[in-house]
């Protein structure tokens, strides 16, 4: 009786469990549909035209993390998906986001009329109500004509002088640092010097201006932050970061405006104060001191951020493209502009042989300009003329570089609007009261006037291209209508004048190995705690260690980068690599993780098991799995386990599987003719492996698998399927079902395990890799318990199923994409008499099947191309030293085997299918490490053997039966957790007759 309670009681918890998981499950979904139909019926019902296609994502979040996590790429997949205008819901707002220069067009000049202005909230509290930005109608009207004196061509040619001067001081620095320059944090240098120096006039001792730079930092900093005005918030950060800027300028402010009581109007004005003072005084406004001290922060920030970002994208694009860099030093000679050193360098070129320069590089990942020689620390010194608006306004091919670096890198990736009214845009209503994202990045993209704009090409502008004339708002670097930049020309001037001092005065090159990715600046991120998770995860590091952590990112805290892996994998991957190089640190799953490729950085790893690391694969993995599988155990452990499997793996062993593993391919095969219009390969061959893998590796019978087949291929499929996983067991969990399914194989296995027990004393020739394990644990004093012999029968069947059938989908897919290859394959086989008239029901052995070189080849080239399995899972038993780099002690190190594939140098053409690249025998050695599909050293996988056999077998039946077409083109791969196409590769066969042509 005590029993029968005890098992209702725990039906009746499960019971509960499960409805509470349905009811949050229901109430999500009811959630988000109720969400998405929330902001459905706030469309103007006056208006017929439906809103933007796009989707308001979650309840109250809408999709911001998605955004957060995304970034630029977020913009990008929704603007393919939904086109050039779209809705969705970022920081508590409906936004609709608009690319295209038509568009554009309509929101730009429908200021004031359509759409208003409108800065997140902690940006307008920073910068105050009285700034520019922050006015609309009227005021706005007002104070731009103010301050477009302070930008008048009349004015900028009185700012010229001593702009060039502050340029030429600290280029002159730049060329005096021994080291390396970081150059974006030098250019915000110095565009504040240009901001406090030219446009206020300020004379500031050097000390106080680093000082007011790092204030104005932290303002930046926190321009973009939650508004919430609370201690050590970011928003009170800005707020006492402002307060300290403007009582600095407070002093002079109070003093200019004493001045303009009594100076004569003919008295010459020297900067930006003046002619405001000047221009209000002219249009009947009086500025108060309050008013003053936000305008002066404001030009400062107008004058800073955005032309520092411009002035490191023209030293970058200067530095990627020699060839720019030469045509300006031309046109600069040719207008007498270049200055002694250029001149002399260039009496020098035309007197003897040009040298080419070879860049060295750095590990530091930043642009440098750094001093090569004594020599060329002189070069500053030796003065370009000072300029004029004029002069400058003649360097037309500076000009068209200048427009090509802000059409290829605009520092503002794009502007906030809102609704004023409901409108038209692009065929829907843009509802009142909704934000509206124009994007200037994206319109250049994507803007069908330039030719390849993804190439940097400053011809474009050039009179023979002039490829934006056509369309006024396909070029925005600026903005456009009444709210257009009021400080573009002197941004200009300021580049212009940048690019004439570095081409006439200096040399310079990149310090870093690779050139950096550029970020789009300002954005919206949770900056203190990013920067305080990136200090504690670092933390880690092994302080007796002097080599440096890899470089990368930690992501957000706690979440790491495991958002950004999942959402993205291989675009995530990629991007690392082009970022960071083939050694950076990450944290994914909750560990800090360093990722690893190339031939040298993955031979150290390899060849350190036991040693330097061990293998870990994730909780999920091994509490699936077993912890007493082989790729779970250690040391000694391992290494018995090894020998004992490796003896299923033996040459007899292969010779014995061969019938086995042709009769299970034929039927197969046999089924595929039969099947009609369509099959799906990648399930169909992961159906035929797991056959073969139950009879040659645990020695089912074929009758005993033809009647358990479909409910243990479903339950291997469910497992297969959760093996990565959250580590969370509660009912419905993927671990949970991992387990369920595990279970169930289990259960089968143990019958059969108890069938070998029986007749343990039978003579069975081969054995198979299951009875092996039993007849080794006889022998040994220490038995394997039960549970451990299904664990590693379980192992057995996932690695010699799933990769197998990974690679066998692969080779049926490039096949069918290369039919030389196929030709060349099928003359192999006809040479070795397998295929004709005398290779009638020929059975294969081990000697045949190691002749078939050039078969051989197409596997490799197979499995280098698209290898099954994309890396493996170690950790660090000790710190130790890689390529420079510490990898401290604990933490995760991934080795990837496809990036390291696709970034060997000994494989030319490697995006090319070329199964002759394996043909020379001399390539073998310096392949080592270069192609690594079964892994390597201790670990290397331990049935590579018996996949190359049985690929084999599958090529010869296949290609000698069978001619086939791909339904669906090439298919897109996906890894989870081995390589497959998302369409599973639909394929149509049909039956081969020799000296028949391949359908094509």
């Amino acid at each position: 009786r005590l029993k029968k309670r005890t098992t209702t009681e725990n039906f009746s918890a499960l019971v509960t469990a499960l409805t509470s998981v349905l009811s949050v499950l229901l109430l999500l979904a009811v959630s988000r549909q109720l969400w998405t139909f929330r902001w459905t019926i706030t469309r103007d019902r006056v208006s017929k035209l439906p809103l933007p296609k796009g989707s308001m994502g979650w309840p109250i979040v809408g999709e911001t993390l998605h955004w957060l996590v995304q970034g630029s790429n977020f913009h990008i997949s929704r603007r393919e998906k939904y086109g050039n205008v779209f809705k969705t819901h970022l920081l508590g707002k409906p936004v609709i986001r608009v690319t295209g220069a038509e568009n554009i067009r309509k929101i730009l000049l429908g200021e004031h009329s359509l759409v208003c202005t409108q800065w997140p909230q902690s940006t307008r509290i920073i910068l105050g109500p009285n700034t520019l930005v922050n006015s609309i109608g009227d005021l706005h009207r007002q104070k731009r004509n103010i301050l477009a004196k302070v930008f008048s061509r009349g004015t900028l040619e009185t700012y010229v002088p001593r702009l060039q001067d502050v340029v030429k001081c600290e280029v002159s620095k730049w060329c005096s640092d021994p080291g390396s320059v970081d150059v974006y944090s030098a250019s915000k240098a110095l565009t504040f010097r240009i901001a406090i120096r030219v446009l206020l006039g300020l004379s500031i001792e050097e000390s106080h201006m680093d000082y007011l730079s790092k204030i104005f930092e932290q303002l930046m900093n926190n321009l973009f932050s939650l508004p919430f005005d609370v201690p050590l918030s970011g928003l009170r950060k800005g707020i006492k970061a402002r307060e300290i800027l403007q009582k600095c300028m407070e002093q002079i402010i109070k003093e200019k405006l004493q001045k303009q009581q009594v100076e004569d109007k003919d008295e010459e004005h020297m900067d930006a104060f003046d002619y405001m003072l000047s221009s209000a005084k002219e249009n009947g406004h009086e500025f108060s001191v309050q008013e003053l001290k936000e305008t002066a922060v404001e030009l400062i920030f107008a004058a800073h951020s955005t032309t520092a970002s411009a002035s490191t994208s023209l030293i970058l694009q200067l530095l990627k493209h020699a060839s720019v860099c030469e045509k300006v030093r031309l046109e600069l000679l040719a207008h007498g502009v270049a200055g002694d050193a250029l001149s002399a360098r260039s009496a020098r070129d035309n007197a003897e042989n040009p040298v080419e320069r070879t860049p060295r590089s750095r590990d530091n990942d930043i642009i440098s300009a750094r001093r090569e020689s004594a020599e060329r620390s002189q070069r500053s010194s030796c003065g370009v003329p000072y300029l004029t608006l004029k002069k400058v306004g003649e360097l037309s091919y500076l000009d068209c570089v200048v427009k090509e670096v802000l059409r290829f890198l605009p520092p503002v990736s794009g502007g906030y609007r809102t609704a004023l009214q409901t409108f038209e845009l692009d065929g829907c209503q843009i509802p009142k009261g909704w934000s509206v994202m124009y994007s200037i990045r994206d319109t250049h993209e994507t803007a069908a006037v330039y030719q390849t704009p993804d190439l940097f090409d400053p011809d474009r502008f050039g009179p023979e291209k002039n490829e934006n004339k056509s369309e006024r708002f396909s070029y925005i670097p600026f903005g456009g209508g009444t709210r257009s930049c009021i400080g573009r020309e002197l941004a200009q001037i300021i580049l212009k004048t940048l690019a004439i001092e570095l081409l006439a005065t200096t040399e310079f090159e990149l310090a870093s190995k690779t050139f950096p990715k550029m970020q789009t600046v300002p954005v919206v991120h949770p900056v203190v705690a990013v920067k305080l998770w990136e200090m504690y995860i670092i933390t880690g590091r092994d302080h007796s260690c002097k080599s440096p952590l890899p470089p990368g990112t930690m992501g957000l805290p706690f979440l790491g980068e495991t958002l950004h892996m999942v959402l993205q994998r291989r675009k995530f991957l990629q991007k690392k690599r082009e970022k960071y190089g083939y050694i950076y640190k990450t944290h994914l799953f909750g560990s800090p993780t360093v990722r690893v490729m190339g031939a040298e950085n993955v031979r150290q790893i390899l060849l350190a098991e036991h040693r330097l690391v061990t293998v870990k694969w994730p909780v999920s993995v091994r509490t699936i799995l077993g912890s007493d599988t082989l790729s779970n155990v250690h040391g000694t452990q391992h290494r018995n386990k090894r020998k004992t499997i490796m003896k299923a793996f033996s040459h007899e062993a292969l010779e014995q599987y061969i019938p086995v593993v042709q009769d299970e391919v034929r039927r197969a095969i046999e089924r595929w003719l039969l099947g009609g219009s369509c099959v799906l390969v990648y399930l169909e061959t992961k159906r035929l492996m797991f056959r073969i893998a139950m009879r040659v590796l645990l020695g089912f019978e074929a009758e005993q698998i033809s009647r358990d087949e479909h409910e243990l291929v479903e339950a291997f499929e469910e497992m297969i399927k959760n093996l990565f996983s959250l580590p969370i067991d509660v009912p419905f969990s993927g671990l949970y079902r991992g387990l369920r399914a595990r279970n169930f194989i289990h259960a089968k296995i143990e019958e059969n395990i108890k069938t070998k027990l029986q007749h343990a004393d039978d003579d069975r020739n081969p054995k198979d890799a299951l009875q092996l394990l039993i007849d080794s644990s006889r022998r040994n004093e220490e038995r394997f318990t039960m549970q451990e012999l299904k664990e590693s029968a379980t192992e057995l069947l996932f690695g010699g199923h799933e990769t197998t059938a990974s690679t066998a989908t692969s080779l049926v897919m490039f096949l069918a994409l290369h039919l030389d290859a196929l030709r060349n394959v099928r003359e192999e086989l006809r040479e070795k008499q397998l295929l004709g008239t005398r290779s009638e029901d020929k059975p294969l052995t081990m000697r045949i099947l190691e002749q078939l070189k050039y078969s051989g080849c197409v596997i490799k080239e197979t499995l280098r191309m698209n290898s099954p399995v994309p890396g493996g899972f170690r950790v660090a038993l000790k710190t130790f030293e890689l390529n420079g780099y510490q990898i401290p002690k604990g933490w995760n190190v991934i080795y990837s085997i496809c990036d390291t594939h696709d970034v060997a140098d000994v494989f030319p053409d490697k995006e090319e299918f070329l199964p002759e690249r394996f043909m020379a025998r001399a390539a073998e050695e310096s392949l080592r490490f270069n192609y690594i599909p079964f892994g390597g050293g201790p670990r290397r996988c331990v049935g590579k053997e018996f996949a190359k056999v049985l690929l084999k077998i599958f090529l010869v039946e296949l290609t000698t039966k069978c001619n086939w077409t791909l339904l669906n083109g090439p298919p897109i791969m996906k890894t989870g957790p081995t390589v497959y196409p998302v369409d599973n590769l639909p394929t149509k066969f049909s039956s081969y007759f020799d000296n028949e042509p391949i359908h094509t």
